[in-house]
């Protein structure tokens, strides 16, 4: 027998269980990543906003540099606070340039310890809206960790956001008007968006305003989106609701709806008539009703002016107000008041009855007091109310003074001539002709008959002319006992047959060109004439002639000359004036410029003549003339003006001279609101214009001299909007903020915003978008005058995505190739949970070699993180490595058996591969031998995952003696 033993020799079993102690209990030392992450938070405009910086292993640092991006739009910087303990070791310093909050913090003598808390917290003012909180990873040493020795520290940075607390409250259907009938429930509704709480008001039109309704009698659903109002009466007619919707952060103001509520029964008209007076006369006024239909009770309140009128009493009841009636009055106000419960009244169209005044003159209006609805009001027997208009009525003087325009003027006529006088006055009521035969001494009233027609008339006209007759006058009645006399007229009467030569009187306006006839009568015969005419060149200033007489002008001779300053000589020799019969008529037109007024016009007599074809003087008679001058208006434009582009303003025209009475005219028209005021209101303007202001006397038609006003536009900005959007680049899925940014123009504008593609439209002048593609934004501005256009252009990145792939299993000792893919990505990396390293974590497809701990753990979770196309931010995902540890291979201790007998192997691990040293691949084999002999059987057994397990055995075959099994391992345990 073969004893064999192996006392101090390790087996392979020893040595597999050393080589897996050194694996689990070797470890590479290495300084862990450091992650810091931007507090988010959400909040209302005018909130502080506390942002925390988080970091996660933040150990062993040194020193520490961090900068963080914020829109100051949205966020304004107010400090910080609570920096961590850690950091009072060293020195810290922490600022903001209006967009970056820059911290940096060193310690050149010592490492602290934060750990996984809070660094520091930034405190910010919220005024709305978004802003992203982005560390500036991109610049090279603004985010990042030190060690004592100057070393980087791995770390990680994850961006933070503010945004408002809930959506803003956005009204989707505004409240309507309500029309019902009285005692009808009438509703109102509003719709919205991000709301939390509705408050209806309402406004009752008693001088309070809008007030809250709370549910009761009259209201239902007060703070809900719908409002109910029971049992409306003709008192709530004209009410006014709106609806307060508040949100998280804000609060609106819906639009006004107002309620209508109608009277099942005919409005009832009621008229206070209006009259004119004459200062102290009594005056009666009716007060009118229609549609007064079964009304058992009236109200009636008019106010009037106590100074204008004098209340004497009240008359003439209507008959079918039976019962109490009363009326009486206080200074200024007259009430009356009448019912019946038993018997309505019905007056379909009359009288109810006449107020009593005295008139003391000037201008009053009789108003009904309509400050309190049951001032003025009608009831049914059923006590419902009647509806009903209210017209007032006005007392105004029926008197005035007319203003005689153009005076009578002497007349020159043959003897049984026919001539007329001629007043003109603004008013008249009555015309009276008078006549004195005594230089004016006494009158005589005419009146039609004779010689005379139109005697009551403005114009009287004498046919017959006699030698007795001599001066003419008109008295002019007006209302109210108002009168006004003319001046006297002259009449001359010359023989008959005589040529009368007349320049004609003008009424003319002082400095306007004249026209001055020069009229004739019995103008025969006549083959040649001379006529001289004096005027003082300081009063009259000649211009030339206008339209002579067709005949003068085709004979041997006619000619207007002025051969000395104020002597003007007219000549004519034609036989067409000769053969001509021409009676009354117009010889020539002279022309003046009247320098002051009258200005006279003097026949030169004895120069003046007029002959037959043989040369025969035919008789004749001069009546000189004048020129009688009304003041023309001045007129002043004002001062020039400077203005901004696209904005208005008022002309300050003033007139002074002339009646005192003017009419106004403004050029160009189109540029002004009433181009006839005097002192008009321009449109917005855009150009700098030119406005020509004239004046006309009301009385006299006299014009002024037109005057200019500049109207500058300043050299501010031209009306234009800067359209923006902040930020102009988002993620998918964020909001941006569309600012108009309009200046300019008239400063009242209106916004339409579009989109391309199409789908968005807002009437706000910010509003937000959230566009899921690259969005162009078309802003249209009017500011009343004029259109602005222009487009901004919202970039959108899209959202990163992540699949860190399948978990997976390997065996221990080998790599993994990850299968990570990423898209919409600027950087990757791969992190671990354990302590295995990649050979590139900065790749997708990065290869992980595992760790002692990994292996010990027997799995390790994988991050993937991807950091979005900025400003999109960071998305992980992870998988999970299983890590399939050796494989246990046993197969037993080495054996002897008798030959001839047989030996089962196991190699275990049910579903591997196998592979024994005769070539078998099953999991056991039977073995036996017929000799004596030692066989060493082996076998390698394999895994999907890559693991392998080997081992071996010796089977002794014998044919007798004792078995001795050797010991193929040894198992130590402890103490």
């Amino acid at each position: 027998m073969k004893l064999i033993s192996l006392p101090f020799i390790p087996s392979k079993k020893i040595l597999k269980a050393f080589l897996i102690f050194l694996i689990f209990n070797t470890s590479v030392i290495s300084q862990n990543t450091i992650y810091t992450t931007a507090g988010s938070d959400s909040a209302c405009p005018g909130d502080l906003v506390i942002i925390p910086v988080n970091v996660i292993d933040c150990i062993n640092i040194a020193s520490i540099s961090l900068k963080l991006g914020y829109d100051p739009s949205v966020l304004i910087y107010q400090g910080y606070k609570n920096p961590h303990p850690a950091l009072a070791s060293g020195m810290l310093l922490v600022n903001s340039s209006g967009t970056q909050i820059a911290l940096s913090w060193f310690n050149f003598f010592q490492s602290v310890y934060v750990g996984t808390d809070t660094l520091i917290e930034y405190m910010f003012t919220y005024t709305g809206g978004t802003s992203q909180l982005n560390w500036d990873t991109a610049t090279s040493g603004n985010c990042q960790y030190g060690s004592l020795n100057g070393s980087i520290i791995p770390a990680l940075f994850f961006n933070g956001s503010v945004s408002q607390l809930g959506p803003q409250v956005v009204i989707t259907n505004q409240p309507i008007d309500a029309s019902v009938n009285q005692g009808v429930l009438a509703s109102f509704s509003v719709s919205a968006t991000g709301v939390n709480s509705y408050q209806w008001q309402v406004d009752r039109n008693d001088g309070n305003g809008f007030v809250d309704c709370y549910d009761g009698s009259i209201f239902n659903g007060s703070q809900t989106a719908i409002l109910n109002i029971f049992s409306t009466t003709l008192l709530m007619n004209g009410w006014k609701f709106q609806c307060i919707v508040t949100g998280s952060c804000d609060s609106i103001i819906s639009n006004i709806a107002n309620l209508t509520v109608t009277s099942i029964f005919a409005t009832i008209v009621t008229t206070i008539d209006s009259v004119s007076a004459c200062t102290g006369n009594q005056i009666i006024i009716p007060v009118h009703v229609t549609n007064f239909i079964d009304v058992a009770s009236l109200s009636h309140r008019i106010t009037f002016d106590p100074a204008v009128l004098t209340y004497n009493g009240w008359q003439n009841q209507n008959p079918a107000l039976v019962g109490f009636f009363l009326a009486n009055s206080t200074v200024g106000n007259f009430a009356a008041s009448w019912f019946n419960p038993v018997v309505p009244a019905t007056i379909p169209d009359g009288i109810l009855y006449e107020i009593i005044f005295t008139y003391n003159g000037g201008s009053c209006c009789l108003e009904w007091d309509l400050s309190q609805p049951s001032n003025n009001a009608y009831s049914h027997i059923s006590g419902s109310s009647f509806p009903a208009d209210w017209i007032d009525g006005c007392v105004e003087n029926g008197g005035y003074s007319p203003n005689i325009l153009t005076q009578p003027v002497d007349k020159t006529v043959n003897m049984n001539g026919t001539v007329s006088f001629t007043v003109v006055v603004d008013a008249a009521s009555v015309y009276q002709w008078e006549e004195s035969s005594d230089g004016g001494a006494t009158w005589l009233t005419l009146s039609d008959g004779g010689v005379y027609s139109g005697t009551t008339t403005s114009v009287l006209t004498i046919t017959g002319a006699l030698t007795i007759m001599d001066q003419y006058r008109c008295v002019i009645y007006a209302p109210c006992n108002n009168m006004v006399t003319s001046i006297s007229a002259i009449l001359t009467i010359v023989p008959q047959n005589t040529i009368i030569t007349t320049v004609n009187s003008i009424t003319s306006c002082l400095g306007n060109n004249t026209i001055v006839p020069i009229h004739v009568t019995e103008f025969m015969g006549v083959y040649k004439f001379n006529l001289e005419l004096y005027y003082n060149i300081s009063w009259l200033t000649y211009n030339g002639y206008t339209n002579p007489l067709p005949e003068l002008t085709t004979g041997i001779q006619f000619s207007i000359t002025e051969p000395a300053p104020g002597k003007i000589v007219i000549e004519a020799e034609s036989s067409d004036m000769y053969n001509g019969s021409f009676g009354d008529t117009v010889l020539v037109e002279l022309l003046f410029t009247p320098l002051t007024s009258p200005a006279l016009m003097v026949w030169g007599q004895a120069n003046c003549w007029f002959k037959d074809s043989l040369l025969n003087s035919i008789s004749a008679y001069y009546v000189d003339g004048a020129i009688t001058s009304n003041p023309s208006p001045l007129a002043d434009a004002g001062p020039d003006q400077t203005i901004l582009y696209g904005t208005s303003t008022n002309l300050n025209g003033t007139v002074s001279g002339g009646s005192g009475s003017y009419t106004y005219s403004w050029t160009p028209t189109a540029l002004l609101v009433d181009a006839t005021v005097e002192d008009p209101t321009t449109v917005f303007l855009s150009t700098t214009t030119n406005f020509i202001f004239t004046a006309t006397d009301a009385v006299t038609g006299c014009v002024s001299v037109s005057d200019t006003v500049i109207v500058i536009l300043g050299s501010g900005p031209l009306f234009q909007a800067n359209p923006q959007a902040i930020p102009d680049t988002i993620c998918e899925g964020d909001i941006a903020m569309l600012q108009a940014n309009p200046s300019g123009g008239s400063g009242v504008y209106t916004f339409s915003w579009t989109s391309n593609p199409p789908g968005f439209s807002s009437t706000q002048e910010n509003p937000t978008a959230s566009p899921l593609v690259s969005t162009w934004y078309i802003l249209t501005v009017d500011d009343g005058y004029n259109t602005f256009t222009d487009s901004v252009l919202i970039t959108v990145i899209p959202l990163p995505a992540v699949d860190a792939g399948p978990d997976a299993t390997i065996c221990y000792n080998n790599s993994y190739t990850m299968n990570g893919v990423a898209t919409n990505y600027s950087t990757v990396l791969w992190t671990t949970a354990g302590d295995g390293i990649f050979d590139d974590s900065t790749i997708p497809g990065a290869t992980y070699t595992t760790g002692a701990s990994d292996i010990s753990n027997g799995s390790v979770v994988l991050t993937f993180i991807v950091d979005g196309i900025y400003p999109c931010g960071a998305i992980t995902d992870q998988m999970t490595l299983y890590i399939q540890q050796y494989l246990q291979v046993d197969l037993g201790n080495d054996t002897t058996i008798l030959i001839n007998n047989t030996l089962n192997l196991h190699a275990g691990n049910l579903g591997c591969t196998y592979l024994w040293s005769n070539s078998a691949s099953t999991e056991s084999i039977v073995v036996s031998s017929a000799i004596d002999t030692t066989i060493n059987y082996s076998v390698t057994v394999s895994d999907n995952y890559g693991c392998v397990g080997i081992d071996s055995i010796n089977v002794t075959y014998i044919s007798s003696g004792v078995i001795i099994t050797k010991v193929d391992s040894i198992t130590v345990c402890q103490g």
